[in-house]
């Protein structure tokens, strides 16, 4: 029997198509296809939603009904505004959460330092036997109590809370109910319709002017700080070691390189004009607070600053 021939279908005309638990093939075989749950994106198409699975809509739930419950236990002091301060304290109990995980990266950061002048010179002594390197910069970084990548701890950490409050401030539907937190808004400022689409709507006022002003500056200055700090703290440049013998020359960054990475930080910029402004009120604390934490932590261990 020939084959038949094969043609590409559609990502969404796949996704229209009835579940089945598997079916044959004449060429390929059985192929299993399963219904994922799907949910749309602001473009319109559809993607799988990881929180549709039971233990990360456990959590979702969860860190859903604590915020709301902050909200309504604020409620009586600061009315209407009662989501957004809720909001704002979620995010200050989230970073307390993390210090412990702040104050390894800035001993990380500190250890890199002061090891520096070590680490080249092993690198200088064993470049012509990498795998004699790694294990003496093991050992090196065992002996000092450290590792290289503990200063990776609070970004990896963060990125799941990140996630999951993120989830909270732009789903309509949470918990089998509509969103409380997103019905909300500050000084005008709706909690879930992102900063561009307020401002091109002209639904504006003073106050709602004043409010998305200190939100979009509080970023700013936080992006500017933490790419000053981040020069600042960074280890000594390192010479490349020469290599081994018909092993290539490995490429160092180009300064142009360098330079448009230490702009980074300015993309949660970017991201709070598309983001609910609910969103973009934690990204506004969490950034003010990670970067006044850096620099507390790096005079307290690092002392360069």
């Amino acid at each position: 029997m020939p084959c038949p021939t094969r043609r590409v279908v559609d990502f969404r005309e796949l996704l229209e198509r009835p579940s089945r638990s598997s079916e044959f093939h004449p060429c390929g075989g059985r192929r299993a296809t399963r219904r994922r749950p799907l949910i749309p994106s602001p473009s319109g198409e559809l993607f799988v939603d990881p929180f549709a699975f039971g233990p990360f809509q456990a959590v979702l739930d969860f860190a859903y009904s604590a915020v709301a419950a902050l909200g309504t236990a604020l409620a009586p002091f600061a009315g209407a505004s009662s989501a957004a301060l809720a909001i704002a304290l979620a995010t200050v109990i989230v970073r307390i959460a993390m210090l412990p995980l702040g104050i390894a990266a800035a001993k990380s950061s500190a250890a890199a330092r002061r090891l520096a002048p070590q680490v080249a010179e092993l690198r200088r002594r064993h470049s012509k036997n990498p795998e004699r390197m790694q294990r003496e910069l093991a050992t090196l970084y065992r002996d000092a109590g450290t590792s290289p990548v503990a200063g990776c701890l609070p970004l990896l950490a963060q990125a799941p809370l990140v996630a999951v409050i993120y989830a909270i401030f732009t789903r309509p539907e949470i918990h089998g109910g509509l969103n409380s937190l997103l019905a909300d808004g500050l000084a005008g400022v709706p909690l879930g319709i992102p900063l561009g689409h307020t401002v091109f709507s002209g639904a504006i006022d003073p106050a709602s002017v004043v409010v998305m002003l200190i939100a979009v500056l509080s970023i700013t200055l936080a992006a500017e700080l933490s790419r000053r700090l981040a020069l600042r703290l960074a280890p000594p440049s390192l010479p490349a070691p020469e290599p081994a013998p018909g092993q290539p020359v490995m490429p160092t960054p180009s300064p142009g390189m360098m330079r448009a990475l230490g702009f980074a930080p300015y993309l949660s910029l970017v991201a709070a004009v598309f983001v609910p402004f609910a969103a973009t009120i934690y990204m506004a604390i969490s950034a003010l607070w990670g970067v006044g934490e850096r620099w507390i932590l790096a005079r307290r261990y690092a002392r360069v600053v």
